[in-house]
């Protein structure tokens, strides 16, 4: 009996330090990005990466999804990092590709882009 009291007693203990700590994970910030295409062409595919990363990771379309001239898709940037600070790269059906960098997600809602450049929407 002493011994199932101690072992109740620590988990008790671990689970409310436990518990803290996952709160402070989670942030409220919406990290939820649209991005528009004000193109004359689809755009074929989209990275995006933590600014401080040297590599793009994964086109995020897929291989069947394109953003069609004049459409768009909203995306999400929470990748559970806490991060907010990205680089976004868009590559249009005729090749172009459009970059910005250090775009603070958690503080814009909405990213237009055609063959010359990517804009955040004011």
């Amino acid at each position: 009996m002493t011994k199932a009291f101690f072992g109740c007693a620590v988990a008790t203990a671990l689970a409310a330090f436990a518990a803290p700590s996952a709160a402070f994970a989670q942030d409220s910030y919406n990290r939820e990005v649209v991005i528009e295409n004000a193109g004359n062409s689809a755009i074929y595919f989209i990275y995006f990466s933590h600014s401080d990363d040297d590599h793009w990771g994964d086109d995020r379309l897929g291989e069947e999804e394109v953003v069609e001239a004049g459409a768009t898709r909203l995306f999400d940037f929470n990748d559970g990092s806490g991060e907010c600070v990205f680089d976004v790269q868009a590559t249009f059906e005729n090749g172009e590709t459009v970059e910005l960098y250090e775009v603070n997600v958690c503080g814009v809602s909405t990213l237009d882009a055609n063959e010359q450049r990517m804009w955040i929407e004011e």
